[in-house]
């Protein structure tokens, strides 16, 4: 299976990891590890070899990207209260910056703006869905939709709320 995969895998490893001979390398040994525990089990069936190698591939190449661009930025978040917080706290020291506490406020003063600027129709599912956790069942009865409708109107909600921030996310980035 490595002989027959590996030049493929390789190639899309090379792609996924933006021409890094020593990541993509990396990525195709790690999958073809993966591969070998999953076989060895021997309590499952791979129709399609490749298709499946080149899954596992994918998923590690993604998760990889998305530790790196963690890594590379301090993500804030809205805590309990309503306020943002900073997720990449120190634990040490629990006390934010004075310049985290400004870009605190100022995010979440920006964020309360686009939230007021939603539409009802979708201001209170969006409320019920991301504020409360509630389920699509409960915000579908809420508000007379069915589930689909529900979850599609946060889908709209989120959407126009990225649109919304996007040019303050471009202005601190």
């Amino acid at each position: 299976m490595y002989e027959e995969h590996r030049g493929y895998l390789h190639g899309l490893s090379l792609r996924w990891s933006a021409g890094n001979h020593a990541e993509a390398e990396d990525a195709v040994s790690d999958v073809f590890c993966r591969a070998v525990d999953v076989l060895s089990s021997g309590n499952t069936v791979i129709l399609n070899e490749r298709a499946w190698l080149g899954r596992m591939l994918h998923n590690r190449c993604v998760d990889r990207h998305r530790r790196r661009r963690l890594e590379a930025q301090e993500p804030l978040v809205l805590d309990h209260e309503g306020d943002v917080g900073d997720m990449a706290a120190d634990h040490d020291n629990p006390l934010p910056t004075p310049e985290t506490e400004i870009l605190n406020r100022e995010l979440g003063a920006v964020l309360e703006c686009a939230l007021d600027t939603l539409p009802d129709t979708l201001k209170g599912p969006l409320n019920m869905r991301l504020i409360n956790g509630e389920p699509y069942g409960a915000i579908a009865e809420r508000f007379g939709l069915s589930q689909a409708n529900a979850r599609k109107r946060v889908q709209q909600a989120r959407e126009l709320l990225r649109d919304r921030l996007a040019g303050y996310m471009t202005e601190m980035g």
